[in-house]
């Protein structure tokens, strides 16, 4: 009895059905087999040489199917963490931009203040009461000491503001109120006018942290012009 001959379009079909099955731990464990035969001597060895190119082959072809595999779980992936990150934020703060500012104040002494403004409005995720305590500046970045800042939030049955620690105001649970922060900063950014491009980190009382990006207006003169730093040591730069 004389065999017929063999589909290898079917064959091949049906072994990228299996191999697309396939977990991919599995494999990334055969690309790594696949490697290291044609890497290690010891292994390298055992293939004849006639077969080795197709050996490498089987390498790019192992790597770019665990490419392929790891690319179609990353939608998945990625929406896994955001539904993550979103389950484990406990408050949402939105600026409101027109009434955020920043300013440079001189002080009696010399010395310069940079103050930031920030209002905002903030939601409530929780199923308890919200109470913000503090506020924080994380760009831009400005040499110089922190001054005692303020954070308040409005009452839920008045258009009065206070703070946690004083008035005891919070944010009901599942509620939005507005919230207001201010930033000071005994020291000045590098610019010094115009709007100013800043991130601003809000801290709850279980030290639950929110980060907010918010474009600023300048709300006083500008500041005090750049020195060169030559002049400090009394040198004065060349011009061109």
């Amino acid at each position: 009895m004389i065999a017929g001959p063999i589909n290898t379009t079917g064959v091949a079909a049906k072994v990228g059905d299996a191999v697309k099955n396939w977990p991919l731990w599995l494999l990334v464990a055969v690309a790594l087999g696949l490697t290291t035969l044609a890497l290690v001597p010891a292994f390298c060895a055992l293939v004849p040489a006639p077969y080795a190119p197709l050996l490498w082959f089987a390498v790019l072809m192992s790597w770019i199917v665990v490419g392929t595999k790891s690319a179609s779980h990353l939608p998945a992936w990625w929406s896994a963490r955001e539904a993550h990150r979103a389950a484990q934020m406990k408050f949402v703060a939105t600026p409101i931009e027109s009434q955020s500012f920043w300013a440079i104040a001189k002080q009696p002494d010399g010395s310069y203040v940079t103050q930031i403004t920030v209002r905002c409005m903030v939601k409530n995720r929780t199923g308890e009461p919200l109470h913000l305590l503090k506020a924080k500046l994380l760009r831009p970045k400005i040499s110089g000491e922190e001054l005692p800042g303020l954070v308040t939030m409005q009452a839920p049955d008045s258009n009065m503001h206070g703070t946690a620690y004083v008035s005891g105001y919070n944010i009901p649970a599942g509620q939005t109120l507005p919230a207001s922060a201010v930033i000071l900063i005994r020291g000045m950014p590098n610019q010094r006018s115009g709007t100013l491009a800043a991130t601003v980190e809000f801290q709850d009382a279980d030290a639950n942290r929110v980060r907010i990006p918010i474009v600023l207006n300048m709300a006083s003169p500008s500041g005090p012009p750049r020195t060169n730093w030559l002049n400090r040591f009394g040198v004065r730069g060349k011009r061109g």
